[in-house]
């Protein structure tokens, strides 16, 4: 033992320990004073480059801190890395390596780097329509793009982002078949007499295009907005033998469709009638419905529940059973839900380990952290179109607005989500898995 000057007795060893912690204690302040100089540093970059783009990025840490890291690359300043330790357990960057998700991805990171070039913050940002059923391709891969030639009288303009259509002189001489299918195109300008059949799905058409080619004898126009009047049934071709006008606003009254059954007596007419189906089935269970919502309280739904696949419990088992007496219970809503998701993804209704049934659901922005992938979800009633969709976090400053009315979509829930709001009554279906092994996070909407 020895003493120190205030004749207080500690040993050697405790002495040491002391030092130790004081190096330690300084070696922290020397750090923090560097990581102080470095945010500075930092900050005056950020001045100096919101006046331009950034014309260059850089891949490592450069034995900077996380939160350094981070700033560097929502500036811009430096791309994101791969490794996990670099994002928050259970999110993913916008970016993503997968071919599939190019399209929406490059879309997502345009409207980012354009609100981050303008200086927009997070507070002041305003939700960006979505028609995920659109071209969702970015200016740049437009450009790569080449014009399809002419073959054999086929030309097809598929995915290429048009908001307006030319037809050259000559193509009409020997046009066949024109396809226009996922881009954005409200009109079309006179087509050739010779043309047979036309795919003007996923556009942005509010009626069938007027004067159709006398010798077209397949139309196919869905997923676009096309009410009931907006079809002239008297100027449709009567050589029409198919005429495809499936999820359109509102398109599918059971008289309408007898309108065009009587015009073209000939023809398969297709329409979306299983959502007329499925709203009438949703409406009888809201006004049926014994328990408004007692499965989740800490929702806000008038009317709230959840239909579990038996398969995830185990055979024999009390949950199971009881699954099961519920499916069966509410037969005509699961069969009719896997119906409507059976036409845009038959794989994934063959995995869906639940579906939620809403009426009049209001939700706050949440993450739902049992979901191993992506969900789909499709919203009925008599809102107006724009409202009640689905608003999803796509990145720090892009909040996209997915469009669910008479139509699926298709959304990342792992990313910060929650339902715009609406007036009017609204019914909804919520698909989405829990099971089985997780999906990588892509990006937070998908192009169906």
């Amino acid at each position: 033992m020895v003493g120190d000057k205030e004749g207080i007795q500690i040993s050697k060893k405790q002495r040491k320990r002391n030092e130790r912690k004081m190096l330690k204690g300084l070696e922290l302040i020397e750090r923090a004073k560097q990581l102080k100089a470095e945010q500075l540093k930092l900050e005056q970059e950020q001045n100096h480059d919101n006046r331009r783009p950034p014309t260059a990025t850089t891949t490592g840490g450069g034995g900077r801190g996380k939160a350094a890291r981070a700033r560097a690359v929502r500036q811009g300043m430096e791309d994101v890395g791969t490794k996990d330790g670099h994002r928050a357990a259970g999110a993913g960057p916008v970016t993503s390596s997968s071919s599939d998700f190019g399209g929406v991805t490059k879309a997502i990171e345009e409207v980012e780097r354009e609100a981050r070039w303008r200086g927009i913050g997070e507070r002041e940002r305003g939700e960006v329509v979505m028609d995920i059923h659109g071209s969702m391709i970015s200016r740049e891969e437009k450009e790569r793009q080449e014009r399809v030639p002419v073959d054999l009288g086929h030309l097809s303009f598929a995915g290429r982002g048009l908001r307006e259509l030319e037809m050259a002189g000559g193509l009409g001489v020997r046009l066949h078949t024109l396809t226009l299918t996922s881009n954005e195109l409200s009109e079309l300008p006179g087509l050739p007499g010779t043309l047979e059949s036309l795919d003007i799905s996923r556009n942005w058409f509010r009626r069938v295009p007027p004067n159709l080619p006398p010798a077209l004898t397949t139309l196919v126009a869905s997923y676009n907005l096309i009410r009931n009047s907006g079809v002239g049934v008297g100027e449709l071709p009567q050589t029409l033998s198919t005429l495809d006008l499936r999820f359109n606003m509102n398109l599918n009254k059971l008289t309408y469709l007898k309108a065009l059954q009587a015009c073209l007596p000939d023809a398969a007419i297709y329409l979306t009638d299983l959502l007329s189906r499925a709203r009438v089935i949703l409406e009888r269970w809201s006004d049926g419905f014994e328990n408004s919502n007692e499965e989740r309280t800490s929702v806000k739904a008038q009317h709230y529940m959840i239909l579990t696949t038996p398969r995830l419990y185990q055979i024999g088992s009390r949950k199971a059973a009881k699954a099961t007496a519920k499916v069966a219970r509410y037969r005509d809503i699961w069969d009719v839900s896997m119906e409507i998701l059976g036409t845009v993804d038959g794989a994934f209704a063959g995995e869906v380990s639940a579906i939620a049934v809403t009426h009049n659901f209001q939700g706050s922005p949440h993450i739902d952290k049992q979901n191993t992938g992506p969900f789909y979800a499709v919203s009925l009633g008599d809102f107006e179109v724009g409202t009640g969709g689905v608003s999803v976090e796509c990145s720090a400053r892009v909040v996209g607005m997915v469009e669910t009315k008479d139509r699926l979509g298709k959304i990342d829930g792992r990313y910060p989500h929650w339902v715009s709001p609406y007036e009017g009554e609204r019914w909804s279906l919520v698909y989405y898995r829990t099971d089985g092994g997780g999906e990588e996070v892509g990006p937070a909407v998908f192009a169906l």
